[in-house]
């Protein structure tokens, strides 16, 4: 594995800027095909996202939600 990355890590190093111009004018075809393939099968299950089951777990309604103020700021980074 250590002679992999060292091959990998010296192709990054010398072709770096080809690899990723090559990248970003090759992105716009992928998603151009990605596109053309949903409209082809418009009824192919591809999950969008996932979504929580169930409810949320209930709050202390007697608590007090925490504020912001100049000296809890630290913890609202």
């Amino acid at each position: 594995m250590k002679q992999f990355y060292h091959l990998l890590d010296g192709v990054v190093d010398e072709y770096g800027v080809y690899l990723f111009m090559g990248f970003i004018f090759l992105s716009p075809l992928l998603i151009a095909w990605l596109l053309r393939w949903a409209r082809k099968h418009p009824g192919a299950n591809r999950p969008v996202g996932t979504f929580p089951q169930g409810h949320p777990p209930p709050r202390d309604p007697y608590k007090d939600p925490m504020e912001f103020n100049e000296w809890n700021h630290k913890t609202w980074l």
